[in-house]
């Protein structure tokens, strides 16, 4: 989907709809601290080491298993959850090159929070 510096730019976009981002990664908490303090990121960025919540959620990528420096790496996407957290849409593509830009991604999350 979109990277999380390009969320960032668009923040108050969000927040100006009523919508709150929240990222997950696979990442160390250390790394994922890096990189927030190095892009300025101001939205929570959880940590998903091991990948059980993406295995869960259905998203992790099966092509690598945990013995690949690779393993917990999820398919690139979103959901869109609720004020009771209810899973309103989910947005998850194959491709990990490919991103979405960020218009769509507000739409599809404006839109999914009103069914």
């Amino acid at each position: 989907m979109l990277k999380s510096f390009e969320l960032q730019k668009v923040k108050a976009n969000f927040d100006a709809e009523g919508i709150a981002i929240v990222m997950m990664t696979y990442d160390e908490p250390a790394t994922q601290q890096s990189f927030t303090n190095r892009h300025s990121i101001e939205y929570p960025i959880l940590s998903d080491v091991g990948a059980e919540s993406f295995a869960r959620l259905g998203v992790l990528r099966e092509e690598y298993g945990p013995e690949d420096p690779n393993y917990g790496l999820p398919y690139p996407g979103m959901f869109v959850i609720d004020t009771n957290g209810v899973i309103k849409g989910k947005l998850f593509i194959e491709a990990y090159s490919y991103r979405v830009d960020t218009d769509a991604v507000l739409s599809f999350a404006s839109l999914n929070l009103l069914k």
